[in-house]
């Protein structure tokens, strides 16, 4: 009777320390992936650097086509997150290089958090939230164009 206890306890115990085991190699192959992906929050006095020291950087602005004629930074692309001018996300994103890197940015950085996130999940490697978005943008002096 104790062997057969012995003998389940030791099976048992080696099931957990398989299933740890795997979980921890799952682990390691995703903080590897992880460490490919670069996402990173960036203040608006930060911003203006990133962009004139970034080669290749697309500025990307996710608001809807009217708040993006409204105003928006130099240079930036409109693709709306919310899908409200027609076009799913998604879509957007298949015209855009995912090895580039990106500043993306919204009214005040929640639909842009959201999208890079998104971003990343797609495929993207380098993509940068710009945190307030353009309302802290223009109120630390940025210059947006119409």
């Amino acid at each position: 009777m104790r062997r057969k206890y012995l003998l389940g306890a030791t099976i048992l115990f080696l099931i957990v320390l398989s299933a740890c085991g795997t979980q921890t190699a799952t682990t390691a192959t995703t903080a590897k992936d992880a460490q490919t992906n670069v996402f990173q929050d960036i203040t608006a006095n930060a911003a203006p650097a990133l962009i004139s020291q970034t080669k290749d950087l697309t500025i990307l602005d996710v608001r809807t086509a009217k708040e993006y004629a409204t105003g928006h930074l130099q240079n930036a692309i409109n693709i709306d997150f919310s899908g409200i001018d027609g076009v799913p996300f998604r879509y957007g994103l298949e015209k855009l290089d995912p090895a580039k890197p990106y500043l993306v940015y919204c009214r005040t950085g929640q639909r842009s958090a959201n999208a890079t996130q998104y971003m990343l999940k797609a495929g993207f490697t380098k993509v940068y939230n710009l945190e307030g978005g353009i309302t802290k943008w223009q109120a630390d002096g940025g210059a947006v164009v119409k």
